[in-house]
């Protein structure tokens, strides 16, 4: 939430959001050989995605947002990283207009 917190300096946002985000996760050794692919590859096993989003909108709460019934449509990709990446989570908001 610290890392959130310094991205974002503006008011907290009302009304209805767009949400998307893509978590890279850690990739696996069995994914790292010559004949692997270099670049993103799904990731088909646990977390669940859903599970990881909750996590996401519960941090954002409170400081992109006031609830996070607010987020109207909503964007999850879960891939592992590519070989020459790292685990992350890339998060964009929009607010939606009526």
């Amino acid at each position: 939430m610290v890392a959130l917190a310094t991205q974002f300096d503006g008011d907290i946002l009302e009304g209805p959001i767009h949400l998307d985000v893509q978590f890279l996760m850690p990739r696996p050794k069995r994914l790292m050989r010559k004949k692997d692919p270099h670049h993103e590859v799904w990731h088909t096993t646990r977390p669940d995605a859903d599970n990881l989003i909750k996590a996401v909108k519960d941090a954002c709460t409170g400081v992109l947002w006031k609830d996070d019934s607010q987020v109207c449509e909503l964007v999850v990709r879960k891939k592992h990283h590519a070989k020459n990446g790292h685990p992350a989570a890339i998060v964009k908001v929009t607010c939606l207009s009526d």
